[in-house]
C-alpha cells in the first residue's frame, strides 16, 4: 500500500539543524532529558484536533493541525521537563511535520501492538461515542422499521450492483454485507422526489456524523450523505477507491438519488482518493468536494509550495490518468478547498492553478482564510455545493 505522506512547508533547514543538536545534548547530558529512540514507530491521533509546533514548545510556531484518527510517524521522542515531546512524519521517506505532545498519540508498543488499543463492544465493532442507530441491514425502505431520515450506521444485503465502466485502479469485489456505512438522511427526505447523494471519504477509519456544519446544509441543499467505515489512509488505495463505489451505488439502489447529483467528498488522503474518482469513475461521480487534499495527472510547477513531496508520497502530487480518463474528468466540476493554515496550501494552489486550472477543467478553489487542515466550515461547504450544482 502506498501510504500518503504530508510535507511540511514551513519547516526549514534551520528546524532540522537544531533537532539535531537538541538530539546530541540530550544523548551527551541525560540529565537533561531522555531520548527514546523511536524511529520509524507508528502513532494515531487520539485527540480531536493536534497542534504541530515547528519547536519543543508551545510558544514556537503552530505549523500544522493533526486530526484524530489521522496516522503517522514518530521519528524519534524526547522527554523534557517531564513532557514527552514526539517529532512526526508522515512516513519514513517524509519530511518532518514537527512538534506535538506524544499524550496526544496513540502509539504502537513494540511487536506491533497498539500502547493503547480501542476497546471492543459486544458486537465486535470498535466503540464509538457516537448515537446512530445501527441497523444489520440495508438501509432505508428495504428494512421494516429501518429510519427515513436522520443518522444510522448500516450494512447493505443482495447483489451488489457493479458500474457499467469499470476501471483498474478500482476493487469492484466488496461484499456490501462485511462493510459498514454512517448515512446520514434529511428529515425532509419521504422518496417522494429524487435528492442528491454526497459520499465521503475520510482520512480516519470511523465517521459517526457528517463534519461539523454540514447537517444542516445537507438538508437544505436536498443531499443524502454516506461514509464508509474503514477507508481511511491505512487502507489500500483500490479499496479506498472502491468502498466510495460501492457506498454510492448502494445508497442509489435504496433511495431516490438524482443520478446527476451524486458527489464524492473527502478530507486530507480521503480528499485525494475523491479527485482519483473524479477521474477513475467519472459516468458515477459528477462532482468531488476535496478539504486539503489533491493530485493531478500532469507534474505541475512547483511555485507556492516549499518541498516537492507531498501527502501521498508520489512527486509532487502526480497520479497517471489514461487520455479516456482525462476526457471524462472534463465533464467532472471539481472543488478544491484549503486554508492560510493548511499546510498543505502550497500543494493544492499548486495542483490548482499549474493542473485543473491551466488545463482547462471545471474546477473552482476555495482559499479560506484562518482555515487549517480540516473540512470545510459550513458556509465554505455551502458555496462548494452551489458551485458543482450549477453544472450541466
Amino acid at each position: 500500500m502506498t501510504q500518503k505522506s504530508i510535507a511540511n512547508e514551513r519547516l526549514s533547514a534551520h528546524l532540522a539543524f537544531l533537532s539535531f543538536l537538541i538530539l546530541c545534548v540530550l544523548v551527551s547530558f541525560p540529565g537533561s532529558g531522555t531520548v527514546f529512540a523511536q524511529a520509524g514507530t507508528p502513532a494515531q491521533v487520539k485527540s480531536d484536533t493536534v497542534s504541530v509546533y515547528a519547536d519543543m514548545s508551545e510558544t514556537s510556531d503552530v505549523v500544522g493541525t493533526l486530526k484524530k484518527d489521522d496516522r503517522v510517524i514518530i521519528r524519534f521522542r524526547v522527554g523534557v521537563s517531564e513532557a514527552e515531546w514526539c517529532k512526526l512524519a508522515e512516513n519514513a521517506q517524509a519530511d518532518s511535520l514537527g512538534w506535538v505532545h506524544c499524550s496526544s498519540l496513540l502509539i504502537q508498543a513494540p511487536g506491533g501492538a497498539a500502547a493503547k488499543a480501542v476497546r471492543p463492544s459486544k458486537s465486535g465493532q470498535s466503540d464509538s461515542s457516537s448515537s446512530a442507530e445501527v441497523i444489520n441491514g440495508s438501509a432505508g425502505k428495504q428494512i421494516p422499521g429501518a429510519p427515513r431520515s436522520g443518522s444510522f450506521i448500516t450494512s447493505f444485503e443482495r447483489e451488489t450492483l457493479k458500474p457499467v465502466k469499470k476501471n483498474a485502479h478500482i476493487a469492484y469485489n466488496l461484499d456490501p454485507r462485511a462493510e459498514r456505512f454512517y448515512v446520514y438522511v434529511p428529515s425532509g427526505y419521504t422518496g417522494g422526489s429524487a435528492y442528491g447523494l454526497l459520499v465521503f471519504i475520510d482520512a480516519g477509519e470511523q465517521e459517526t456524523a457528517p463534519p461539523d456544519g454540514w447537517a444542516g446544509v445537507l438538508d437544505a441543499k436536498k443531499l443524502l450523505f454516506v461514509a464508509p467505515e474503514n477507508a481511511g489512509n491505512k487502507q489500500y488505495e483500490n479499496r479506498r477507491l472502491g468502498l466510495g463505489v460501492l457506498a454510492a451505488l448502494e445508497m442509489m439502489k435504496h433511495y431516490e438519488i438524482d443520478p446527476q447529483r451524486v458527489y464524492i467528498s473527502g478530507f486530507s488522503g480521503g480528499a485525494r482518493v475523491a479527485g482519483l474518482l473524479g477521474f477513475f469513475q467519472s459516468d458515477l461521480f459528477r462532482g468531488t468536494i476535496q478539504n486539503c487534499g489533491a493530485d493531478f495527472y500532469e507534474h505541475v510547477p512547483q511555485v507556492v509550495a516549499t518541498t516537492q513531496l507531498d501527502t501521498a508520497g508520489y512527486p509532487y502530487g502526480f497520479f497517471a490518468a489514461t487520455a479516456d480518463e482525462v476526457r471524462g474528468a472534463r465533464t467532472v466540476r471539481f472543488v478544491l478547498i484549503t486554508g492560510s493554515r493548511d499546510f498543505r496550501r502550497g500543494n493544492i494552489l499548486d495542483i490548482y492553478n499549474g493542473g485543473f486550472a491551466k488545463e482547462g477543467l471545471q474546477a473552482k478553489l476555495f482559499d479560506v482564510p484562518g482555515m487549517p487542515h480540516d473540512t470545510a466550515d459550513a458556509a465554505t461547504f455551502s458555496d462548494a455545493v452551489d458551485f458543482i450544482d450549477a453544472g450541466p
